[in-house]
């Protein structure tokens, strides 16, 4: 293990057995006058060579050789870890040691180096001439032994709590990945460098203040961060707080009024009570609460003092205010812009892979904490390759765009006013127009799933959702409706993002035409055009309902060449409501308040009342009935759960010649989860679902438990812990081979659009092992069109799928399906 010792220590632990040095007979000691003794006057070039001044030598040749060996053999660990030599130290991993850090080394009799006590020596320049090369930048940037790396990691984060390491951790990672540094400026790789050097815990002190609220904070409270893990004394702090100024991690302020972005009420805020209190009783201002106290203080510091207003005073009330605010106060420090402006670009390089949400909402360390407990664990093993940003973005140029486009994405979600939404749209339209071919050929060259890091990806996400707006707003601002159509052409022309969305740019730009510019005509040339373009089945089906609208319109008819050509895609009846088995539940609901959802009240077999939502107690009503024994409200994690149960070896496997499926190991599943997952694992799920259909019911169920037991409880993946494995067994038995492999095809082959939309309920019957999927409507409630597809494709299957209706005005249910129980 390695350790450190500071030269201090180095020397006085030789000066100290310099005194109790006995002689050894069976070596011969030679005493000779060190060359740095010689006169200056007769070998001024050789002092100037030799930095120790009056010291004796008493060491065998033996001995020298072992020592001199001792600092070859480490000087690749010797580090200075400071600049101030009041604070210089070596680091070094003496072989075979097994002691702690800080324990310092006893050197062997055969090997000990002794100085003269009585004579005058400097401490910090008696380093071997080898030792005192600062190594900071080769220890960092050339080290390639995996040992030598993981010791000086070590080193980096002793005396460090967790949450600190993490930090470290990604920084350390970052500045040793040669692809990955060139992706961050200069200045953020120096202070990154910087980081690393800082007197502890200094780090720990930024790791804080950057996952907390931006904002200035007094030197009590730093104080109270700092000494939440280990106890540190006052100088240690100053020293602390002084290296972190000086590194340009923390910025100091001093009086409020020379820092410009400080409001007066962010002062306040940092006042405690009794101190906001204090002024308000100096000011002679009425005090009650303290928001009513920052009221009164804003109000006061607006208003002119009457000295200034005579001439007599060039101050004002607000200077006075914060002049006493800052004598309360004392200094303040924050994280400086540039060191939260490069954390968050590091966060984001070096954790890709992961929901951005988590580092948007700054949970990334309590994710990486119950990891780490195995409280909510990731199931990426360490066996996967794992790649990094580099697959993403070549050159830091690339990066700034990305970290750009997200920026405005974040600004339009963060948006609540739909002319202000609109405006941001137009501008992102426009920049999506102006991006260069070249730029737009490199987004282009990446794989499908990895496009998602791309500006033009977030620009289509922009538009995509803008249109909403720029329909609602279009009676009132001119030109909006010819925005969208304009937008909805680009978005329909390209064939590089979100492509699943095309079916719904179709439809939504025929009903701009149809509703808003009064063409029904060209609404149903649009939409034609939509149906013999290459888009699958299943997508082109949101497109029928605005089809059979324009085909039935009673005025202003479509001509009659368009309406026969319409009326054939229309007419699909696959996937009506009518064709699926309904189910309807006389039962009059609860008194509903608001918009929540209707409830039922039922009394169990003891007379107790219970009060139930719909699904609950369509779930009590078949298990009453008898057909079935047992159940629950689970929708799509039961089909999920059961795919990962069956594929979780294909889905989380390391694939040759695939790059960027993995780039963090705080994913959920591989980022071609979405797009391609078939296509780069189409031998393996083809293999797969052949062995599944061909095997008995006990195989199968013997295959999930394996992995049921084998992963974690809690872990961030498709199985759902709370379906129990009684309802995976249960639906497993119910389904059998052949509907097991029915619903991972669907699953494997289109699982962004088949994961959601399934029936609410799963019932099976323990005796019979029969299953049914049932899903259910109120009164004022019809199917969506996905779990009609859902349930069509379960029908189309043999597996046993069903509506069920339930209220007292079931007749519009009624004369929506020609198959009633």
């Amino acid at each position: 293990m390695s350790r450190q010792l500071t030269l201090d220590r180095f020397y006085k632990s030789r000066v100290s057995k310099t005194l109790k040095f006995e002689m050894d007979s069976s070596i011969k000691k030679r005493i000779t006058d060190s060359p740095a003794v010689a006169s200056p006057s007769k070998s001024p070039k050789l002092k100037q060579e030799n930095e120790t001044e009056h010291v004796i030598n008493l060491i065998s040749d033996d001995e020298d050789e072992i020592f001199n060996s001792l600092i070859s053999e480490n000087e690749n660990q010797i580090e200075e870890l400071c600049s101030d030599s009041s604070n210089v130290t070596i680091i070094y991993t003496p072989p075979d040691t097994k002691s702690s850090p800080a324990t310092p080394k006893s050197t062997p009799n055969s090997a000990r180096k002794y100085f003269s006590p009585n004579k005058k020596r400097n401490m910090y320049a008696k380093t071997p001439s080898k030792a005192k090369r600062n190594l900071t930048n080769e220890l960092k940037m050339t080290k390639t032994d995996d040992e030598g790396k993981s010791t000086e990691f070590e080193q980096l984060c002793t005396g460090l709590d967790d949450k600190t390491i993490y930090m470290v951790k990604t920084i350390y990672e970052y500045l040793n990945d040669a692809a990955l540094k060139p992706l961050l400026d200069p200045t953020s790789q120096d202070l990154l460098v910087k980081c690393l050097e800082v007197v502890k815990p200094g780090m720990q002190l930024v790791c804080r203040l950057y996952w907390r609220k931006e904002g200035w904070y007094r030197v009590h409270t730093l104080q109270n961060i700092v000494s939440s893990v280990g106890a540190i004394s006052e100088m240690e702090f100053k020293e602390m707080l002084n290296c972190l100024v000086a590194n340009k991690l923390l910025v100091p302020i001093g009086k409020l009024d020379e820092k410009e972005d400080l409001q007066l009420s962010d002062g306040i805020d940092m006042l405690k009570v009794n101190e906001v209190k204090a002024i308000c009783k100096e000011l002679k201002l009425k005090f009650t609460t303290k928001e009513e106290a920052k009221h009164s203080l804003e109000l006061f510091s607006r208003q002119s003092n009457i000295g200034s207003f005579m001439g007599l005073s060039t101050s004002s009330n607000r200077k006075r205010v914060l002049n006493m605010i800052s004598m309360k106060l004392g200094p303040c420090y924050k994280l400086s812009d540039l060191c939260r402006r490069t954390l968050n670009e590091l966060y984001i390089l070096m954790y890709l892979g992961m929901d951005y949400n988590i580092l948007r909402e700054k949970k990334l360390e309590l994710v990486i904490l119950y990891d780490k407990i195995n409280r909510e664990p990731y199931p990426i093993d360490e066996d996967i390759d794992i790649d990094n940003a580099s697959v993403v973005f070549k050159n830091r140029l690339e990066f700034q765009r990305y970290i750009k486009a997200s920026t405005i994405y974040e600004q339009f979600l963060e948006c609540t006013n739909s002319q202000d939404k609109c405006r941001l749209v137009e501008k992102v339209y426009n920049l999506y127009l102006n991006i260069d071919k070249a730029v737009m050929t490199s987004y282009k060259s990446l794989p499908t799933w990895l496009r998602k890091f791309t500006p033009a990806y977030f620009y289509i996400s922009i538009m995509h959702s803008g249109i909403v707006d720029l329909r609602k707003l279009s009676h009132q601002m001119e030109g909006y409706c010819e925005l969208a159509l304009d937008i909805l052409t680009e978005l329909i022309q390209q064939n590089t993002f979100k492509t699943h969305k095309k079916a719904e740019w179709y439809a939504e730009k025929a009903l701009i035409y149809e509703n808003l510019m009064k063409c029904p005509d060209k609404a149903a040339e649009v939409l034609i055009e939509g149906f013999n373009m290459d888009i699958p089945e299943e997508e082109m089906d949101c497109m029928r309902p605005r089809a059979l609208k324009l085909v039935n319109r009673r005025t202003n008819k479509i001509c009659e060449e368009l309406a026969p050509i319409l009326s054939k895609f229309a007419q699909k009846e696959s996937i009506l409501e009518k064709n699926i088995k309904s189910r309807h539940i006389y039962k009059q609901p609860m008194e509903s308040y608001g918009r929540g959802k209707l409830k039922f009240q039922v009394r169990s077999s003891d007379g107790t009342l219970m009060v139930l939502e719909a699904e609950e107690y369509c779930k009590y009503y078949y298990i009453n009935l008898g057909e079935y024994t047992h159940g629950g409200h689970w929708e799509g994690r039961i089909i999920t759960t059961l795919f990962f149960l069956l594929f979780w070896d294909i889905i989380y496997a390391n694939l040759r010649g695939v790059r960027g499926v993995f780039l963090s190991r705080y994913q959920r599943h591989p980022l071609d989860m979405f797009d391609d997952f078939y296509e780069n694992r189409k031998c393996l799920i083809e293999e797969r679902l052949k062995e599944i259909e061909n095997a008995s019911e006990e195989e199968i169920v013997e295959r999930m438990k394996r992995v049921w037991d084998a992963r974690p409880e809690g872990e961030q993946s498709g199985i759902v812990r709370a379906v129990g494995w009684a309802g995976v067994r249960g639906a497993a038995r119910g389904l059998r081979a052949r509907g097991l492999a029915a619903l991972c095809a669907r699953l494997a082959a289109r699982y962004r659009h088949a994961r959601a939309a399934f029936p609410d309920l799963t019932l099976w019957n323990e005796d019979t092992g029969e299953v049914i999927f049932v899903e259910v409507k109120t009164d004022s409630d019809k199917p969506s069109l996905k779990q009609l597809q859902w349930m069509s494709y379960l029908r189309e299957n043999g597996i046993n799928t069903e509506i069920c209706y339930v209220g007292v005005n079931t007749t519009r249910c009624k004369a929506r399906n020609t198959e009633n129980v």
